[in-house]
């Protein structure tokens, strides 16, 4: 489609041209077009992040549900664990209680924040929704 590259996502105009994107998708593309417009089955667990009138953040364990989400993969790990920020057996309860978003790495916040203003409830982080 041609459309431009946007470095930064910080006024009306970028999330409404992102919105734009997603609808296009789902409406042209044969290959992106969901089952049922607007719903996916989601994956056996997303951050649920609310809305931007009501943020909640959470590990979401889902049984069966469809409803849209993003996904954020990103290369993870390596020397400085805090800058890490993953989910194992022994955290997984409490990250299904409630999460701090001050406790998340600025690229986890920044993809909260997209999701959100895209006014989508969810969206997947390998580091997070995968058990380590």
């Amino acid at each position: 489609y041609g459309y431009p590259v946007l470095p930064q996502l910080d006024t009306k105009r970028h999330y409404d041209l992102l919105r734009q994107w997603i609808h296009d998708c789902d409406s042209s593309h044969t290959f992106c077009k969901p089952i049922s417009p607007h719903r996916t089955r989601l994956p056996t667990r997303v951050l649920y992040v609310g809305t931007i009138e009501n943020p909640q953040l959470r590990l979401h364990c889902p049984t069966e549900e469809y409803a849209k989400y993003i996904a954020l993969s990103r290369c993870w790990g390596g020397p400085d664990p805090a800058k890490n920020f993953s989910t194992f057996g022994c955290n997984i309860d409490a990250r299904c209680g409630n999460i701090q978003l001050e406790d998340l790495p600025i690229i986890f916040r920044d993809a909260i924040t997209v999701t959100r203003e895209l006014g989508i409830q969810f969206l997947w982080i390998d580091s997070i929704c995968i058990v380590q």
